[in-house]
């Protein structure tokens, strides 16, 4: 099939406004955060000095160091959990022929539909029954239990 000269023209302005329709958000964005401290520009400029020492100060205020550790923290728990279990359930599903293996594996499957959303005050109330609120558990469990179906898919 050969693409006329007039359709690959067409096709790359087309996907040309793409990029820029989808870059200019980022754009505005930097332009926005390299703008003096306490001000509001309108529409998007880089001109005069930029004020770098902006991004130093949000890492500050936001305490970023602190966010960093409790994100390593989740990915050094929740990682391996989520490889081990998730192993180990995609390996009896396929190898071991277990009985309704299949059913199974679909209930894996609609575990990929479930709205986190929706799981919010359920998790709540069990975490704070198990006394469990404001710690890295609370956090941890629910996130590899929600990461359980994907990694059984995968792994399968």
């Amino acid at each position: 099939m050969r693409i006329s000269r007039a359709e690959n023209l067409t096709g790359g302005v087309v996907l040309l406004a793409l990029v820029v329709f989808t870059v200019m958000p980022f754009v505005s964005l930097f332009s926005v955060a390299l703008a003096p401290a306490n001000t509001l520009p309108s529409g998007i400029s880089f001109a005069g000095h930029l004020h770098w020492e902006n991004f130093a100060t949000a890492f500050q205020l936001a305490h970023f160091p602190t966010l960093m550790v409790s994100s390593a923290t989740l990915v050094v728990v929740v990682v391996p959990l989520v490889l081990l279990c998730s192993t180990m359930a995609a390996y009896s599903l396929t190898w071991l022929r277990m009985p309704a293996g299949g059913v199974l594996f679909f209930v894996f499957l609609a575990g990929l539909t479930i709205p986190t959303e929706s799981l919010i005050i359920p998790l709540y109330l069990t975490m704070s029954q198990l006394h469990l609120t404001n710690t890295v558990w609370s956090v941890a469990l629910p996130l590899a239990a929600l990461q359980m179906p994907f990694g059984v898919f995968w792994m399968r």
